[in-house]
């Protein structure tokens, strides 16, 4: 059960990829793993994996603009190094409920962009 999840999670992901992150953590939890870093880990590299399979087609077709795509790179990289150097400070209780509300808000914005 869980790699069909993962199997529709990873098409959900290379299609669209919001709230991604969100699903992951929910597959991951349900997988047993208990810590948050741990199945955070788990996440970036399944996330990486889905955009890296995402692009192929786009960089095959040449249709990177690689400038932008470079500026994306470095602050993709640097974000995320940053953010789990502070995300290791902070609580594992604080920064799930921080997720868990997060993913609530943008779950509200896209429906409510969407519907009204």
């Amino acid at each position: 059960m869980i790699y069909i999840a993962l199997f529709i999670c990873s098409i959900y992901g290379c299609y669209f990829g919001a709230d991604l992150g969100i699903i992951l953590l929910a597959i991951t939890q349900t997988m047993g793993f208990s810590g948050f870093h741990i199945a955070n880990s788990i996440i970036h590299l399944l996330a990486t994996s889905f955009t890296i399979f995402s692009i192929m087609p786009f960089r095959i077709g040449g249709l990177i603009a690689r400038p932008k795509a470079l500026t994306m790179m470095v602050g993709s990289t640097s974000g995320g190094y940053l953010g789990r150097r502070q995300a290791k400070q902070l609580n594992q209780n604080i920064l799930s409920s921080y997720v868990i509300n997060f993913g609530l808000l943008l779950s509200t914005v896209y429906s409510m962009r969407t519907y009204c």
